[in-house]
């Protein structure tokens, strides 16, 4: 056997497994028939081209001569045998079905039975073909495409047909139950608009293999695969994908997919809906992904822009099956009927009674063997504790998008706390944070932010932000409108930017003027203390959990408070200076997680908040130069086995920082453009 490979090509963990699993076929084959001409496998094509010039490449060409597709089937199905075998075989194969038009074709259990026992009834035929192509090229046989593995279930068409070249391809699927589609190539999808961002349409978006910015097709697969070993046996989780609301029509207002859904689907469309039925034992991940869209739809493409359509969610989001949401009670009244358990949010579910809530949405009279009959003669119990359960442990993919956008967000925050040009109202701020934001990289706001000018600050939610902000003009001052704002006002900032789904969530406040008087500097190093302490907490290793963090928060800013002249109690501090949590879990939502308990033991990888505050009231009961402050500093922390990582870090907070800021940025490139943070 010879393997031909670049000097200089290094493969990766699956493409050297793959490659492993060639070479110990081919070795065997050489040693049985020493006398004929060896074998030679090739790396070919584009991907060598790609991977020599640094590029991520879809594609992994290999060419084998010498060799005949009956030859290379036995030998794949004695290789399990081998101590190496059944690891490969289950990160590469996926169990096989013959269709009726006898191609074999992948299924999603990634179990290993006999290799032979579906092809050899039918490799006779197979063989026709082959010896007629070798007639026609001499002894090297033509290479066809078939599925690189990138998820746990992978096809392999026309594997025993020829020789192999093995290629990273979205796995091929039924349209519907008694359907099948034939795949659509890269040449094809191409030409094709989807209804979001692909690597085939936006590469400098995405990278090959992603279906969201940062989350690979496989990621995708991995959570469907958790979700389903999390269920009992024969059960069906439904999650339905966001809908779109409107203030009038035609004119609606932004739109947010359900973070479960776009969790297990990377799916940004509305009107769709994922069916996870289980089909293997209990703790497996067997499972048939099914995945109702809108149809592709001219007529609505003309005013709303492309749709992805049926045929995408086989190629672009992996669906086992796929239907139009039209057509999805036909669809899933077997699925349901057939289910041991159906589990579903019934509040996302219920919210508008249209697409499938209008199907759970019980008529006076729900008509024998219907959908709705079907529900609610079974039941349906909540999938959100298993969802969040899922959810908040973060990925090293979701924590790099988390990461990306606190990085952006800080420095947006940096630069509006430097500027010299002085926000006159607080929805100007809010406009500047916005465009950096989205300047920087972000895809937008993640939430509406908290613009709080000097009293506004004591309204921890306070949206609003039309007020002007505390720095006036002298010669203003003579307004009685303006009387109540000051020169020295403070202003909390409670903001932060949406990157590949993930969000961030910052808060500071610093002195409109630029300087801390000296009352604001000993209230707000005495937050600041309690955050930095607070912080560190946040690891594996303290065993410690939100609800304790709180704890220590709130004797912690007692004692600061204390240092400072106040005089008060537990009760008043928790009721009048600090109400709210120190923190929440963060991460395809602001408050992520929400069935997950703050009193579980945090644990690496979760994403948390640490945010606490101090507001003081226009009150006797005060010391007088602190009253009318409102402080809250937050960061989004990554939990660590033995320390934190704070995902926000680029946002300053020290008081030195804040007076040295401006000299810093002037030393360096803008902080939010996107050259910058390639």
């Amino acid at each position: 056997m010879i393997l031909t490979t670049p000097r200089t090509l290094i493969l990766r963990s699956k493409e050297a497994t793959l490659r492993e699993l060639l070479v110990d076929v081919a070795q065997e084959i050489d040693r049985d028939k020493p006398g004929r001409d060896r074998m030679v496998l090739r790396f070919v094509g584009g991907w060598v081209r790609d991977r020599l010039l640094g590029l991520q490449s879809v594609d992994i060409d290999v060419g084998i001569d010498n060799m005949t597709g009956y030859e290379f089937a036995t030998r794949l199905d004695r290789s399990r045998a081998t101590p190496k075998g059944p690891s490969i075989w289950r990160l590469l194969f996926g169990r096989l079905k013959v269709r009726h038009n006898k191609t074999p074709l992948a299924a999603t259990a990634p179990s290993m039975p006999s290799f032979t026992t579906y092809t050899l009834n039918w490799m006779r035929l197979c063989l026709l073909s082959e010896k007629r192509k070798k007639k026609e090229k001499g002894a090297k046989i033509s290479c066809l495409h078939v599925n690189l593995p990138s998820i746990p279930r992978v096809s392999l068409h026309c594997i025993l047909i020829t020789a192999m070249i093995l290629r990273r391809l979205r796995t091929p699927a039924l349209r519907s139950p008694s359907t099948s589609v034939p795949r659509r190539f890269y040449s094809e999808l191409l030409q094709t608009k989807f209804g979001q961002p692909s690597f085939e349409t936006h590469p400098w978006s995405l990278k090959a293999g992603e279906v969201t910015p940062g989350i690979s097709a496989l990621e995708y697969a991995t959570r469907r695969a958790k979700l389903a070993s999390e269920l009992p046996d024969g059960a069906v989780a439904v999650v339905p994908a966001a809908y779109v609301k409107y203030r009038s029509r035609p004119v609606f207002y932004p739109f947010h997919q359900n973070p479960d859904f776009l969790y297990l689907t990377g799916f940004l469309e509305p009107e769709a809906l994922c069916v996870i039925e289980k089909t293997g034992p209990v703790g497996g991940g067997e499972h048939t992904f099914h995945l109702f869209v809108r149809g592709k739809d001219s007529h609505a493409e003309l005013w709303d822009g492309p749709r992805s359509g049926v045929q995408a969610a086989l190629d672009v989001f992996n669906a086992d099956e796929a239907g139009d949401i039209k057509h999805a009670e036909h669809h899933l009244r077997p699925i349901l009927k057939r289910a041991s358990t159906i589990y579903a949010d019934t509040i996302s579910l219920t919210e508008k009674p249209s697409g499938f809530a209008s199907l759970i949405t019980p008529p006076p009279a729900a008509a024998p063997g219907s959908l709705v009959q079907i529900l609610r003669d079974r039941g349906v119990l909540p999938l959100k504790y298993f969802m969040h359960k899922l959810r908040v442990s973060k990925s090293d993919a979701e924590v790099a998008n988390m990461r990306k956008a606190g990085q952006i967000s800080g420095r947006a925050f940096n630069k509006a706390i430097a500027t010299k040009e002085r926000f006159t109202m607080e929805r100007d701020l809010w406009a500047f944070l916005e465009y950096k934001f989205r300047m920087g990289g972000c895809e937008k706001e993640a939430y509406v932010p908290v613009i709080a000018g000097g009293q506004n600050s004591l309204h921890i939610h306070y949206t609003r932000n039309d007020d002007k902000l505390g720095f006036v003009l002298l010669c203003q001052l003579v307004s009685p409108v303006l009387k109540d704002y000051r020169e020295s006002d403070l202003v909390l900032v409670d903001a932060g930017g949406q990157y590949g789904g993930y969000v961030t969530d910052i808060t500071r406040t610093w002195p409109v003027s630029g300087t801390f008087t000296p009352a604001q500097r000993d209230l707000y190093q005495a937050v600041l203390n309690v955050q930095k302490r607070c912080v560190s907490l946040c690891c594996e290793s303290t065993c410690i959990s939100l609800d304790e963090i709180h704890e220590v928060s709130e004797m912690e800013l007692i004692s600061e408070l204390k240092s400072l002249g106040f005089d008060l109690t537990s009760s008043q501090l928790c009721n009048v200076l600090f109400p709210h949590h120190v923190g929440h879990y963060v991460g395809l939502d602001i408050h992520d997680c929400g069935s997950y308990s703050k009193s579980r033991k945090l644990q690496a990888g979760q994403c948390v908040t640490v945010e606490p505050g101090v507001y003081v009231p226009n009150d006797l009961q005060w010391p007088k130069h602190f009253r009318g402050m409102g402080i809250r500093i937050e960061d989004t922390v990554c939990v660590g086995d033995e320390g934190p990582v704070v995902l926000s870090v680029e946002a300053v907070k020290e008081v030195n920082n804040h007076l040295r800021l401006p000299l810093l940025l002037s030393r360096t490139q803008p902080l939010c453009s996107r050259k910058s943070l390639a």
